[in-house]
């Protein structure tokens, strides 16, 4: 089993920070210890993977939490710190070997690992890198009794494999005088032979780039998840949330008269998944769909329906209701009188209704999901102060929200900031609101949003 067991204490090294770098045992410890004991310099974005109510603060104090493992044998634990469980815990893993505990240590990556993975150093020579602990006297010393001279070249890596990494080049007289960032490493002669052949990461177009995501929570992992495989930091921040729909028995009404429609029309993964929700609590499944073809607008759309074993007829090519109200008519040709169902949100554009109801077609709009206001106003104030590169606008919903939170000055507090846009519909809104957008996606997927943005990026570092 992967699952954390009863009694047992896991020392877990959680990487240089991103989620997507914590082996597969350490994901699995996480998502399943009663309770885990977290360094501070743990990243926010692994300690967000865990529920709050599992998580507490690792001081370092061995002793202390030693002697309280003694008297709670029943639960599994964890404590977990960056990079590699061991050095940094291994007073606790002697602590327990010696009472006879039942611990399993949880390998990470360490920031040596890090380091040559992602700033080019090289790993055949380790007597040549070291790692701040927390100063360099060790590392200068044996430097030195390698006969390395004090003018010798060294690079210095902070922060390896994470948005925040930075490279220096300093000498081994400067680097004795000089404080050790945590888990900073640093490589003299032949580590650093070829390192500049081999930076990959911090050349890529989004690197250190901080990119503020405003979609919804559900939505946020597989964004997130991308800005960070461009070397960016992602910044979650939903302005809006999806919660049932104020009137479930139309839901329900229109689930009992499926048999009805000619025509079922969903213009979002969102109501694909509202509409499911409903069908599922029925007792139902997409046998329901049988007499009804499908339309869906775009390429995530249709994908989420045929997770659920529906092929759409119908799909547009662009997340646009322009696009999908012409594919409609295109494909339905002369046919006219048809009954449509579209399942959507509580308030949507009605160009797409409009459209067809113009048609000939009797459509039916149920809204399965509602979109509210997702209160962070103080914490998106925050982190505007801090600096942002980069904010990410999915829907119109997210820029009116986002406009509500900051007030009549939004756009002078993202004076600098880049503004990117899934589409031409979001971008309208924004520009309604005052934005300047630089960037408009010309795939209106979350994957195609954050393409544009590095496409924006390699062209602005270039120019």
């Amino acid at each position: 089993m992967n699952e954390a067991r009863p009694g047992w204490t896991y020392l877990v090294g959680t990487g240089p920070g991103d989620p997507e770098q914590l082996t597969v045992r350490a994901a699995a410890i996480l998502a399943s210890a009663e309770r885990i004991w977290f360094a501070d310099a743990v990243s926010a974005d692994v300690v967000g993977m865990t529920p709050t109510e599992r998580i507490a603060t690792w001081h370092g104090n061995a002793a202390g939490w030693l002697e309280w493992r003694a008297t709670h044998d029943a639960p599994a634990v964890a404590i977990a710190v960056p990079g590699a469980p061991l050095p940094a815990l291994n007073p606790v893993l002697e602590g327990l070997v010696r009472m006879r505990a039942r611990v399993e240590v949880v390998s990470g990556i360490g920031p040596v690992t890090a380091a040559a993975s992602y700033a080019g150093l090289d790993v055949q020579d380790p007597r040549r890198l070291g790692v701040g602990t927390p100063d360099w006297t060790d590392t200068v010393t044996r430097w030195r009794d390698l006969g390395h001279d004090s003018d010798d070249e060294v690079v210095v890596v902070a922060h390896p494999g994470t948005a925040r990494q930075q490279s220096r080049t300093t000498t081994l007289a400067a680097l004795q005088e000089a404080q050790a960032p945590a888990g900073a490493v640093a490589a003299i002669g032949r580590a650093c032979d070829r390192r500049e052949h081999r930076r990959w990461f911090d050349r890529w177009p989004l690197f250190g780039r901080r990119v503020l995501v405003t979609r919804p929570e559900h939505q946020l992992p597989a964004t997130t998840a991308e800005i960070r495989r461009r070397g960016a930091e992602p910044l979650a921040h939903p302005t809006i949330a999806l919660r049932p729909p104020p009137e479930p028995d139309r839901v329900l009404s229109a689930l009992d008269r499926m048999g009805d429609y000619d025509l079922v029309v969903f213009t979002s993964p969102n109501g694909v998944d509202g509409w499911w929700r409903a069908l599922e609590e029925a007792g139902r499944d997409a046998r329901a769909f049988r007499h009804a073809e499908v339309a869906a607008i775009g390429s995530v759309t249709a994908a989420r329906l045929a997770e659920h074993g529906v092929v759409p007829d119908i799909v547009a090519p662009r997340f646009v209701a322009e696009e999908l109200a012409t594919a409609i008519l295109d494909a339905w040709g002369t046919r006219r009188g048809g009954k449509v169902l579209l399942p959507r949100a509580l308030v949507a554009r009605e160009v797409l209704p409009a459209t067809l109801r113009a048609h000939g077609f009797t459509v039916d709009v149920v809204p399965v999901y509602e979109t509210v206001p997702a209160p962070n106003a103080d914490a998106l104030r925050r982190t505007i102060a801090e600096g942002v590169d980069a904010v990410l606008f999915t829907s119109s919903s997210t820029v009116d929200h986002f406009i509500a939170a900051l007030g009549p000055a939004t756009a002078s507090l993202l004076a600098t900031t880049t503004v990117a846009s899934i589409g031409p519909i979001t971008t309208a809104t924004a520009e309604r609101h005052g934005l300047r957008v630089a960037v408009t996606a010309a795939t209106s997927t979350s994957l195609g949003l954050v393409d544009a943005l590095e496409e924006h990026f390699s062209r602005t570092a270039k120019a």
